[in-house]
């Protein structure tokens, strides 16, 4: 984000990071405050998605991406349907990342959030 112009006004920004931070040591420690800096810098039409993890560190970035969008600074989507039990035939072969039907998962999560934005933008 910090290559991104200041000029960047793009129509919808979705953003879903963070699990692979909770894997290691250093990164889990630095989540929540990376975090807050990353939504301190984006526009109001980003669209972030909460990290599906029940790690610590994962629920004090979760509780930041909340406080965000009760403040209207983004747009959050809580993912759900991204619970382990829901993960069986959705990860590529390293088991961790998603494969096609994973994504298209994740896609569902955001779809409604991302056609809202689109159809604000549209009566603009």
């Amino acid at each position: 984000w910090r290559a991104l112009p200041d000029t960047l006004h793009g129509e919808v920004i979705t953003l879903l990071i963070g699990s692979n931070d909770i894997l290691s040591p250093v990164h889990r420690r630095l989540l929540p405050e990376a975090m807050a800096e990353l939504l301190a810098h984006l526009p109001s039409s980003a669209i972030v998605s909460a990290i599906p993890s029940p790690a610590p560190p994962a629920r004090q970035a979760n509780e930041l991406i909340a406080a965000a969008a009760a403040a209207g600074r983004i747009r959050a989507v809580t993912p759900t349907l991204l619970g382990p039990a829901s993960w069986r035939g959705k990860l590529a072969s390293d088991r961790f990342h998603p494969n096609d039907a994973g994504y298209t998962m994740i896609a569902e999560v955001f779809a409604p959030a991302v056609r809202e934005a689109l159809a604000r933008g549209a009566e603009r």
